[in-house]
């Protein structure tokens, strides 16, 4: 999972990084609003993969703590944390909530002009 994480931040950095280039070269608000899209997007994608480590982890250590011959093998997770949770936590307000501002303040700077 955290491999996950890691390639999808990889891409973000990526893709939005592109992003920012065509609206520095077009001064086109619509970029900045497609930047914030995508930016949206990556942020909810990366934070699923965070709430299944976190349901994953969770299921763990109930079974770690379950006596041998009552272990169920069933892998449904147990819900621990909802998507909105993990989206709230400081490595991806971070790293989405801070260019989500950045992005936020050029388009109300680029409104203005």
């Amino acid at each position: 999972m955290a491999s996950n994480s890691f390639l999808i931040k990889g891409w973000s950095v990526a893709g939005i990084g592109a992003l920012f280039v065509l609206w520095i070269n077009t001064q086109n608000i619509s970029n900045l609003w497609l930047i914030m899209l995508v930016n949206i997007l990556f942020w909810i994608h990366d934070a699923y993969y965070l709430k299944l480590e976190r349901d994953y982890k969770a299921l763990y250590d109930k079974v770690r703590n379950t006596e041998t011959d009552k272990i169920d093998y069933d892998m449904k997770t147990l819900n621990a944390s909802s998507v909105l949770e993990a989206a709230l936590r400081p490595i991806l307000i971070g790293s989405y909530g801070v260019l989500t501002i950045v992005t936020i303040i050029l388009i109300c700077i680029h409104r203005g002009a």
